[in-house]
């Protein structure tokens, strides 16, 4: 899970997976973003290169969740893509 900045993961995951790339080669991974401006589109994709494409299963982004509401549907999906 990451806060969306400036179209980007935060930089404290950066720091987890550069810290940890060795550990996590092997693992995939399933990312949740959230914001209030709008979709993490750019922070996903900087996430795929980042990790690689290949690794990222599912991803999901959130929208001011606690304005707007969860979308119950969308949830249920991506916990579906990681099951």
């Amino acid at each position: 899970m990451s806060p969306v900045w400036a179209s980007c993961f935060a930089p404290p995951i950066r720091a987890f997976l550069s810290r940890h790339r060795k550990d996590l080669s092997e693992k995939n991974a399933a990312a949740y973003f959230c914001s209030s401006g709008g979709d993490a589109q750019g922070a996903t994709e900087k996430l795929r290169e980042f990790i690689g494409a290949d690794k990222l299963m599912a991803t999901m982004s959130l929208v001011d969740p606690a304005i707007n509401g969860l979308d119950e549907k969308e949830i249920d999906n991506f916990c579906s893509k990681i099951l």
